[in-house]
């Protein structure tokens, strides 16, 4: 029996973690979580640190009915997942509208995926900051980047 993917719901309809590598993660996706959309926002640099580019991920994706975007975002850098974070929140938010069940992942699913998901729930799901993180640490072990999430929001 196939490990189940290291992924938490931190919403209804959202869930979060690592960088999906094989087909088999993928396909898990689709069949066991009923993922239809996913957010990859990492680098060039880091897909290839995991050994996949986005070509590849994109092809195994369409190939599992996974529709996917990208919103590349710089690792441990608060300027690029500030600048990133309106791109990404709007992806997630034009899947959930659509009825989609979404993935978001960065490298190992605990930064900048975390910190998305955070921002997405305070600009659409009703929760301030505080709110938000609670759930979201509280359904993931994680360490999202507050200092970056709150010069975001203070900018908007």
């Amino acid at each position: 029996m196939p490990l189940r993917p290291d992924i938490d719901e931190v919403a209804d309809g959202l869930w979060v973690g690592p960088c999906p590598k094989t087909p088999e993660f993928i396909q898990s996706l689709a069949s066991d979580f009923g993922v239809r959309s996913l957010l990859s926002v990492q680098t060039d640099e880091d897909l290839t640190s995991t050994g996949m580019s986005w070509p590849l991920l994109w092809e195994f994706l369409m190939r599992s009915g996974i529709g996917a975007n990208r919103v590349a975002i710089t690792d441990f850098d608060d300027d690029a997942l500030r600048h990133g974070l309106e791109a990404a929140v709007a992806v997630i938010q034009s899947a959930r509208v659509a009825g989609n069940v979404a993935y978001v992942h960065c490298t190992a699913g605990v930064n900048r995926s975390p910190s998305v998901a955070i921002a997405w729930l305070v600009v659409h799901g009703g929760l301030d900051l505080d709110a938000a993180w609670d759930q979201v640490t509280s359904r993931r072990s994680c360490a999202p980047n507050r200092r970056a999430l709150e010069s975001w929001l203070a900018s908007r």
